[in-house]
């Protein structure tokens, strides 16, 4: 008897730590946009370093998605003509991001991470 609960109780953490082993999904919307992907790059040593990349969906929108948790820091969305902007990406790793091509930050919004909205309300603060 005492076998079979240490059993499904190692089983019963098991299933929750690996239930809460977080994926990412980024979503981007920029309006009057034409370029079919989008880079996503970190900061690391003064250099930046491409993360993933992702290709326009059906609906005109881009999604950066991925079975891992990435790493928490600061992050940069690369266009095909060389804007950018910054992204704080923390625990809340499933958000998405709305903009225009004309004005990427200070048009820009993002709902389902208060960290990541947050550092981009202190960024169009210093604009």
């Amino acid at each position: 008897m005492y076998h079979k609960i240490s059993f499904f109780l190692i089983l019963f953490i098991s299933c929750s730590v690996f239930a809460n082993a977080q994926a990412h999904k980024i979503n981007i919307d920029i309006k009057n946009i034409n370029d079919s992907s989008l880079i996503l790059g970190y900061y690391f040593n003064k250099k930046v370093f491409v993360k993933d990349t992702c290709y326009i969906n059906t609906n005109g929108s881009y999604s950066f998605t991925g079975n891992e948790a990435l790493d928490e820091g600061l992050y940069v969305v690369y266009l095909k003509d060389q804007s950018y902007f910054d992204l704080l990406i923390g625990k809340d790793q499933t958000f998405s991001v709305s903009t225009t091509k004309e004005n990427l930050l200070q048009k820009m919004s993002i709902t389902g991470s208060t960290e990541s909205a947050d550092f981009l309300h202190y960024q169009q603060y210093l604009v």
